[in-house]
């Protein structure tokens, strides 16, 4: 939570809030109308004020972050009150709509987690050359709504795994596209939007010789992100979003890498690797370092430090192959 003070003289604040200028008030609309005696508001978003106009105030704006366990409490008279947001306005939420509430949050990482396990087990193949599976996760998507539905012709058409796939079609899921290579045939880059929201990118042929390719994989799953987040923001309430990578390898895969390094190196030791999710609340600015955490525990996997992809700064830059 972050506040920053609003100065020095705003104009023109109307119906903000009611008040006696002993500390009481209404705060019709934007805040909980608390005031204190010199007709300021006491940080919370309300003014006190019972003129057209105020004069010579400084207000505290306080920035909370978006969060998506719900329900959000309000502190109201020394005790909580739970709101529920609809079309016909905002309105108090009865005890067993608190409940359901409750257990939802409770079991709704659980379920997305569950998800991708099961997505997981569906791509699983004796692949030599690797799986990386990445889901987006719109925490906040409404689950009734069909995101497939919404999506226009010329999105359709659009939607393809990095590096371009020639089929595109609908399925039972909702909407795919990918490529293939190989005889029998399997799908080397694919997408698939479900229609509860989710993205799911498929990508193989990232490891050669037992070697996983750790800057080609992670440009792919960049600009994935990058592309899908933007796709996603234009139909839905994208943030917060969970961002989730898994991958199969062989067994004694290793991380390709200059020679001075392969010393500490290690083989990856297993052949499944379910990389911790990670949450972005708001559009970062920079894909590359929001993503970092995820990508240090591939490199942790294979025994090293950190991913040298990345500065001191912490920006990426294919040269910093630099000790920190």
């Amino acid at each position: 939570m972050k506040g920053i003070l609003v100065s020095p003289v705003i104009h023109g604040l109307r119906d903000v809030g009611e008040g006696d200028n002993k500390g009481a008030g209404s705060g019709r609309g934007s805040g909980s109308g608390a005031g204190n005696s010199d007709e300021t508001g006491d940080g919370s978003g309300a003014v006190s004020a019972s003129g057209d106009e105020v004069k010579d105030v400084q207000i505290l704006v306080i920035r909370v972050a978006p969060s998506f366990h719900r329900p959000h409490a309000v502190v109201q008279n020394e005790g909580f009150r739970f709101h529920l947001r609809t079309s016909g306005g905002t309105n108090p939420m009865d005890i067993n709509e608190v409940r359901s509430a409750f257990s939802n949050t409770d079991h709704g990482s659980q379920r997305v987690q569950k998800f991708i396990e099961e997505r997981c087990n569906y791509h699983r193949r004796d692949v030599e050359d690797g799986t990386c599976m990445l889901y987006l996760v719109p925490l906040q998507h409404d689950p009734s709504t069909d995101l497939v539905a919404m999506l226009d012709q010329k999105t359709r058409e659009a939607i393809s795994p990095m590096g371009g796939g020639p089929w595109n079609h609908y399925n039972l899921e909702g909407f795919t596209s990918y490529s293939t290579y190989g005889t029998p045939t399997v799908v080397e880059r694919g997408i698939q939007i479900f229609r509860s929201g989710i993205v799911e990118s498929l990508i193989r042929r990232f490891v050669s010789e037992r070697q996983l390719r750790g800057e080609y994989l992670i440009r792919l799953i960049l600009n994935t992100v990058d592309y899908y987040g933007a796709l996603l923001q234009r139909y839905t309430q994208t943030y917060p979003l969970m961002i989730s990578v898994a991958l199969t390898l062989p067994e004694d895969t290793v991380l390709e890498i200059p020679f001075e390094f392969r010393a500490d190196s290690r083989k990856i030791g297993r052949t499944e690797v379910l990389l911790p999710p990670i949450v972005v609340n708001e559009q970062p600015a920079d894909w590359a370092k929001e993503l970092r955490p995820v990508f240090d525990v591939l490199w942790n996997a294979f025994g090293l430090e950190q991913c040298f992809y990345y500065n001191r700064e912490g920006a990426w830059s294919r040269h910093s192959w630099q000790r920190q």
